[in-house]
């Protein structure tokens, strides 16, 4: 099994070097396609510099700390001396998204960078990582203001940014039945977010360049938590992922990590999880599912009476939930029990006279109709009685009973069929 999983030092985190920088869109290009989450770094905007210069320029902070690299690079472009240039920090978050926070940055800059870099990306496709930036106008440490339009970066491609969880999804999908995979797990891994990282053992049946993905990730997290590695294996009938760490740590990690990344639940809310040890297998089991019983039992009442409902869109297994008792206090119990670091929406239930469930908030949650048709769509071939809740509406409405919302999403029942 692949070795190297202590935090490296001096590793390239992609960007040009202090001595070798230079301004480019080339440059600029590379840096973007190597940025990570948690990735940090300075920047130099100058949006009105000539169609063949780059308007934005990277250098990492951990190699430029005083970003005089950066000013060099920037100095060797010709700037019209009307053209106000911006300086700052720029930032990934858990999905790779940049944001550029700095003095002096406008809606107007948003503007023109997005237009360059529709006018470029052909050329150089990692300019993508610029699509859905942010830019936040920064003065004497506080925020003042925000920029940001989906609409300007239509027509850029969205692109995977290495180290996410998309990246994971990419690589699972590309395996075969049969294929081996390394797969390294954490609650801990970049901008501190639970993380799974997995590569192609028929392209490093060492594992060493595993190992160096795995050591550049951890340079963006400031703790280290629990974490796991070993195989991941496609079957036919699903994920088997092998470890020698103890099996109930590992579970406890791949909760962790489907309830951070609802995009890998889909092929790993099943996954066998394998612990081996000296003389071979040990152990093995999947994520406990949550016994829906005593929900089916309520549903399958008149609900003429209001009951109390609880749901998470992440509960202790990483997937979702919905929860209901006539009792409130039973309710939070239970609920306690299966609590895990999901959104949470809690109130009452009542069947309508039409026989429609009415579910009823004080706190709003856009899109919830359409979660809870397809948590239920997932989970009605072993429990049936689901379909009771075929149509269900929800009404978000203050304490005083005015009601600010009326949600719901009919087509999304369609998974119950």
């Amino acid at each position: 099994m692949f070795q190297g999983f202590s935090p490296g030092v001096g590793v390239d985190v992609g960007c040009d070097t202090v001595q070798s920088m230079r301004a480019s869109i080339e440059s600029t290009a590379s840096m973007l396609a190597r940025w990570r989450p948690g990735h940090r770094g300075w920047f130099w905007l100058c949006p009105m510099l000539d169609d063949q210069a780059p308007p934005l320029l990277f250098s990492a902070i951990r190699e430029d700390t005083d970003a005089s690299a950066l000013r060099a690079a920037a100095a060797s472009l010709p700037r019209p001396a009307a053209a106000p240039a911006r300086f700052g920090v720029a930032t990934a978050d858990a999905d790779g998204r940049l944001s550029l926070g700095g003095p002096g940055l406008c809606d107007a800059d948003l503007l023109r960078l997005s237009d360059w870099v529709r006018d470029n990306v052909d050329a150089h496709p990692a300019l993508a990582r610029l699509r859905d930036l942010t830019l936040l106008c920064i003065e004497d440490g506080v925020v003042t203001d925000t920029f940001e339009d989906p609409d300007l970066w239509l027509g850029v491609p969205k692109a995977i940014a290495p180290g996410t969880a998309a990246e994971t999804v990419q690589r699972l999908a590309a395996a075969r039945p049969g294929m081996n995979l390394w797969f390294w797990m954490t609650t801990t891994g970049p901008t501190n977010a639970p993380h799974l990282a997995v590569g192609l053992q028929r392209d490093d049946r060492d594992g060493k360049r595993f190992a160096e993905e795995i050591r550049v990730l951890r340079q963006f997290a400031s703790e280290d938590g629990p974490r796991c590695a070993g195989i991941l294996r496609r079957a036919d009938d699903g994920l088997m992922l092998t470890t020698d760490a103890p099996l109930a740590d590992a579970l406890s990690i791949l909760a962790a990590v489907l309830g951070a990344h609802p995009q890998l639940r889909a092929p790993l809310a099943d996954a066998l999880v394998i612990h081996t040890g000296k003389d071979g297998f040990e152990d093995g089991a999947r994520l406990p599912g949550a016994d829906l019983a005593p929900l089916i039992e309520i549903l399958n009442s008149d609900l003429s009476s209001p009951a109390w409902f609880w749901y998470t869109d992440a509960a202790a297994n990483g997937t979702p939930l919905l929860l209901m008792a006539t009792d409130r206090d039973a309710l939070k119990a239970t609920a306690k029990e299966h609590a895990g670091i999901g959104q949470t929406l809690r109130g009452q239930v009542i069947a309508t006279a039409t026989g429609i469930l009415e579910f009823r908030a004080r706190s709003p949650w856009p899109g919830f109709i359409a979660a809870l048709a397809a948590w239920a769509g997932t989970q009605h071939d072993e429990w049936p009685g689901l379909a009771r809740l075929r149509d269900a509406q929800l009404i978000h409405q203050r304490r005083d009973g005015e009601i600010v919302d009326r949600q719901r999403a009919d087509a999304a029942w369609d998974v119950l069929d």
